[in-house]
């Protein structure tokens, strides 16, 4: 198992998405899997992937950490990247580990 901090980068807008999880592998799955049904969570994630299609996509490990350092880096990185900015990226909330 791989836990950390991933983004997933839209190579032709430039924009990305900013993610945590104690399982990236399984998590980038669950992540192909709604996009490709229409079903994510995440509608700007899910317009430009409808928009642009998966190959236009690719899933970067930023960095590994322990579980209990997942938040705290995650918000790091979307901080770093301002990827809750519209302009930018495509997180909805500007604070890691926030539910819809």
């Amino acid at each position: 198992m791989i836990s950390g901090v991933y983004l997933i980068f839209n190579m032709i807008a430039g924009k990305c998405y900013i993610g945590s999880s104690i399982n990236i592998p399984k998590r980038q799955k669950e992540h192909r899997y709604e996009l490709s049904k229409n079903k994510h969570r995440n509608g700007r994630l899910q317009n430009a992937w409808n928009k642009y299609g998966e190959e236009a996509f690719m899933l970067i490990v930023l960095e590994n950490c322990e579980q209990d350092k997942l938040i705290e880096r995650e918000q790091f990185w979307i901080d770093g990247f301002d990827s809750c900015n519209r302009d930018i990226g495509y997180n909805l909330l500007p604070t890691a580990g926030s539910n819809y």
